[in-house]
């Protein structure tokens, strides 16, 4: 069985959507969300509100997506949350980034499904995607048209790597050191501690501003 050829018009447009997809809009959006909004919004309202104000931002982004669903858009919110405790846990925005780009690099252009709406077929560009998936069953645990973001299946690996990370201890008394000659934080420093627990038990210690 041989595989169907692909114009050169075909092949340009795949290149086009990968650098827009998986480049240039995990590093914007995490850029504008992360580095951005999320810092800003701590330095006033401490972390736990920049959390959800990011993720509600984050989530409203993709309204406009085709086959965007309820389900679909809470699942993104959630993402959001997780990328966001990831990058302090972490203390790199590059993780999120690195993250948001692999997935959406592997949900369209290795197995062909779509991505928050987005799907080879709507895009006209079947025949780029390593595999050609499809699948069956209702919306909600398949995520349907609108892709792996709609689908509960999703909510609960989430909630998984949030545990996770909430629970992920810091892995050495050198990484310590390291942290302790960082400045102070902000206003936000007492919530850091709710959320993430005390000074040397938590996963988080002092998270500030994340470096690039």
């Amino acid at each position: 069985m041989g595989v169907a050829p692909v114009s050169s018009q075909v092949l340009l447009a795949a290149v086009g959507w990968f650098v827009e997809s998986s480049l240039l809009a995990p590093l914007l959006e995490e850029i504008e969300c992360r580095g951005y909004l999320f810092q800003n919004v701590k330095r006033g309202w401490g972390t736990i509100l920049a959390i959800i104000v990011t993720a509600a931002v984050f989530a409203a982004r993709h309204l406009q997506n085709p086959n965007a669903n309820a389900l679909g858009l809470v699942n993104i919110a959630f993402i959001s949350i997780v990328f966001t405790v990831a990058m302090l846990r972490f203390r790199s925005l590059w993780f999120p980034i690195g993250w948001h780009a692999s997935w959406n690099f592997a949900q369209f252009f290795l197995f062909g499904l779509p991505n928050s709406g987005y799907s080879p077929a709507g895009l006209e560009l079947q025949g780029t995607t390593l595999l050609v998936s499809q699948v069956s069953g209702p919306a909600w645990l398949t995520g349907g048209e609108f892709g792996l973001e709609g689908s509960a299946i999703t909510t609960i690996v989430l909630i998984g790597i949030l545990v996770f990370l909430l629970r992920l201890r810091r892995g050495s008394s050198e990484e310590d050191g390291e942290k302790a000659d960082l400045p102070p934080t902000d206003r936000g420093e007492e919530s850091d501690h709710r959320l993430f627990g005390e000074r040397g038990r938590g996963p988080i210690e002092e998270a500030d501003v994340a470096p690039v």
